[in-house]
């Protein structure tokens, strides 16, 4: 993604940083519920996606009842990363 992009479809590089970021948290998921060997209920072909879509509530549950897990933490740095290429291409 070029700073061009970002800079000329504001509302199209949010909307893709969203589902960028859900993809993101939805795979850290997954991975990591296989290396604990927690059973994988959805397939991720369904859970990734779903995950994509909804993420911001997740990472609400997961902070608030659970703690910090590995998904957030790449989640929050991702969300990190994202917001410095808005603020260096707004420049």
């Amino acid at each position: 993604m070029s700073l061009q992009f970002v800079k000329r479809h504001k509302i199209v590089s949010i909307v893709l940083a969203y589902f960028v970021i859900g993809i993101v948290y939805g795979v850290t998921g997954y991975l990591y519920r296989i290396v604990i060997g927690k059973q994988i209920v959805f397939s991720p072909l369904v859970g990734i996606p779903l995950a994509a879509s909804g993420w911001p509530m997740m990472v609400y549950a997961d902070l608030k009842h659970i703690g910090i897990l590995p998904q957030d933490i790449s989640t929050l740095v991702s969300i990190f990363i994202f917001i410095m290429i808005f603020v260096k291409a707004s420049r």
